[in-house]
């Protein structure tokens, strides 16, 4: 019997809940669905498989310190209990209460994160940390594809060349070494950009200081900091 506090959202048909919750208790019903043929309700189904290799680099990543501040995202097979607190304890609009998991595995089907909550399977803090949930209320396989699509399709991307951009920044503190290394590199790309005596003054599309209407950006800062990291320079 899974219970956790949450609050409860949406309105009609479409209800949701959101919470918090160790990956340990989370692992215990949740489940992915395969693209498989001849099985009949995984015919409609639309989840990636789960790769190994990314499960490895995301349970060194959580080893190391690291935690995911976007939501899994969820629906329960069948209605959950929602008990209600108090209207005393309640905020305008926003109701908190008691979220109750139907008591039987594979209850909850994961729609977006499996990489992120398998991560943890074999990880000894799958007990300790807590993730982020939104879990919608029995959302039909249909509407669970297309929340699907809009995740990983229709929102755009970081991309890489703004990535490498950002590690000064989001780095600036940080211990580790291939955070190091990659903010190094990043630094290093930015003063051969600037630099009055360097050819490649102005050569390369650095998004947040590129100056409009001077040199030819023909690089991009990703080819360059790529090129410093696989050579080891």
């Amino acid at each position: 019997e899974i219970k956790v506090p949450a609050i409860l959202g949406g309105k009609g048909k479409v209800k949701y809940y959101i919470f918090l919750i160790e990956p340990e208790k989370l692992l215990q019903v949740a489940y992915v669905h395969r693209r498989e043929s001849g099985l009949g309700e995984i015919l409609d189904s639309y989840q990636r498989m789960v790769e190994k290799r990314r499960l490895w680099k995301i349970n060194n990543f959580i080893s190391k310190g690291g935690y995911f501040a976007n939501n899994v995202i969820l629906s329960f097979k069948e209605k959950p209990t929602f008990l209600r607190f108090e209207k005393g304890k309640q905020a305008g609009d926003v109701v908190f209460g008691i979220l109750q998991f139907p008591a039987y595995y594979a209850s909850a089907w994961i729609i977006d994160g499996q990489h992120r909550l398998y991560g943890y399977a074999n990880n000894e803090r799958r007990t300790r940390d807590v993730i982020p949930v939104l879990a919608f209320d029995s959302l039909d396989v249909k509407e669970q594809a297309k929340l699907f699509v809009q995740i990983n399709k229709e929102q755009k991307a970081v991309t890489r060349n703004l990535l490498w951009d950002l590690y000064p920044d989001i780095y600036s503190d940080s211990e580790d070494e291939e955070q190091e290394l990659l903010r190094a590199i990043s630094l290093v790309v930015k003063k051969l950009n600037s630099d009055s005596g360097s050819p490649l003054r102005y050569h390369v599309r650095i998004p947040s200081v590129h100056p409009k209407g001077k040199g030819i950006t023909n690089l991009t800062m990703t080819t360059v900091c790529d090129a410093i990291k696989e050579n080891g320079l």
